[in-house]
């Protein structure tokens, strides 16, 4: 048997059919079984019938062999009223073909059938989308992301719900150009300034969901807390990070007044005061070890975690946890806290000549007399903002979304950002960085796309001729050479 290559050809859908007659279908396949539709098995066979034509000429009746592709899918005519078949026998019979009167004309349509089967292929195709990008969250990451985006004329959304972890702040510090600037005053000259991007759009919703679509590259329908529906191709997480504070009265009203969580935000206006810091046993000497260039009047405040297991999960993290406390003149108050009362506000008694702020407070316990101190550093967990990515299904390492260094997620096409992510800096100077990175490599993602799309792309694009050429040079004359062969052997 003559086993004619035409060429492999994948995921080819529906009833394909040649300007003649004959209907021929698969007899026998790889033993892959059937794969209707898209498959990424490079064997995957045909499951659909596939019409072929007999061509007259003036030559004669030529028995054509039975045809094989590389995909080893063997073709036999339906109809069985065939001329010449009386003698042969019933296997015989079932492997025969068509009649063929003239060899070059098989060799012409065989061409013909590659190169229309190619045409037939699926595109690769870029999905059309309302933005090329959605960012969720307005805050110092997400601006950056949209402005990124932005600025190379990506369509980009950012939604803001208007939650921002440092809105408790008086101001930012430790971002340069903008030492002392209020959040919300910083938030205002981005966003005026990126709305110059005829591109960049804002939404002051809430995202309730986030939904991928299928498709030959990613891409998400977007909801929001009104119904609209809105699709992007790519989908930035800049939701952020909430402070996980304990309900003590008078802490959350002092928060980010006072008393904080990072000494490079705020520590600096507190220097030389009075200091104290509330913290785990554990977490004490890290403290420290953070502000002790800043103030040297210091009482860690351990709320009742002192216990021989909480010097034992000390210990475990540094031996000498005590004496190196000890150094630094630490005193340890392990008294149960029972309240903070603010006595006296920093954002009004201040020395803007010298960059400080004196707050005060005195921090009251379940028994004793209450302690007077200036500011304190505190150390609470945190968690996500939003539920986002916990009901996406993304990969969290400690309640933190787990990125690559690109700022991708584990969703092909979803990238985090800012404090949400675990790439290891909860600062806006960060934020900014990754905002700025995952726009870079969004933007290169999907130029990648739509460039391999555009080389991938068959239909409307590639022109009959042009079609052709590409079957001749696939199959180029080992048709013609089997026939010769073929008829030798008569």
């Amino acid at each position: 048997m003559l086993h004619w290559k035409i060429a492999r050809v994948h995921n080819i859908e529906g009833l394909h059919t040649f300007p003649h007659t004959k209907q021929y279908k698969p007899i026998t396949t790889t033993g892959k079984g059937k794969l209707p539709g898209k498959s990424s098995n490079p064997q995957a066979c045909y499951t659909k019938p596939l019409n072929i034509s007999a061509i007259d000429g003036p030559r004669g009746t030529r028995e054509v062999p039975t045809l094989q592709t590389e995909s080893n899918i063997r073709f036999r005519p339906v109809s069985r009223s065939i001329k010449n078949l009386d003698s042969r026998s019933a296997s015989e019979q079932e492997a025969a073909t068509v009649s063929i009167r003239h060899p070059p004309s098989v060799i012409m349509l065989m061409k013909t059938a590659f190169f229309s089967l190619l045409a037939l292929t699926a595109a690769v195709a870029v999905p059309q989308t309302d933005y090329d990008v959605i960012v969720i969250g307005g805050g110092p990451a997400g601006l950056s992301a949209l402005s990124g985006v932005s600025r190379v004329r990506r369509t980009a959304l950012l939604f803001d719900n208007q939650q921002y972890r440092n809105a408790p702040t008086r101001e930012m510090h430790d971002v340069i150009g903008n030492d002392g600037t209020p959040p919300a005053t910083f938030r205002g000259l981005a966003r005026e300034q990126i709305s110059k991007y005829d591109t960049a759009h804002f939404k002051n919703q809430t995202v309730e969901s986030i939904v991928p679509l299928d498709g030959d590259f990613s891409a998400f329908t977007v909801t929001d807390d009104t119904g609209e529906k809105y699709t992007a191709r790519k989908i930035v997480l800049g939701t952020g990070l909430r402070d996980m504070l304990p309900p003590t009265p008078g802490l959350r009203e002092a928060f980010g007044k006072g008393i904080f969580w990072c000494p490079w935000c705020d520590g600096y206006e507190h220097r030389d005061q009075p200091f104290g810091i509330v913290a785990d046993i554990a977490s004490v000497l890290g403290a420290v070890l953070e502000i002790h260039t800043l103030n040297s009047d210091i009482i860690a405040f351990t709320n009742g975690t002192r216990t021989p297991e909480g010097e034992a999960r000390a210990a475990a993290k540094v031996s000498d946890w005590e004496d190196q406390l000890k150094q630094w003149n630490v005193t340890i108050d392990n008294r149960m806290i029972s309240s903070f009362e603010r006595i006296q506000d920093g954002g009004k008694h201040r020395d803007n000549n010298e960059d400080k702020q004196y707050d005060k407070f005195l921090i009251h316990f379940t028994e004793g007399e209450p302690v007077e101190r200036n500011a304190f550093l505190v150390d609470f967990p945190t968690d996500q903002t939003s539920t986002l990515p916990y009901e996406m299904g993304l990969e969290m390492d400690d309640r933190k979304i787990k990125v690559a260094s690109s700022m991708r997620t584990n969703e092909t096409g979803v990238f985090a950002i800012g404090d949400a992510n675990t790439d290891g800096a909860t600062n806006v100077p960060h934020a900014m960085f990754s905002g700025k990175r995952a726009a870079v490599y969004i933007h290169v993602e999907m130029s990648r796309e739509e460039s391999k799309s555009k080389v991938s792309k068959r239909e409307g694009t590639i022109s009959h001729s042009e079609l052709e050429e590409e079957a001749n040079n696939a199959i180029g004359d080992n048709l013609e050479r089997e026939w010769k062969r073929a008829l030798s052997q008569e």
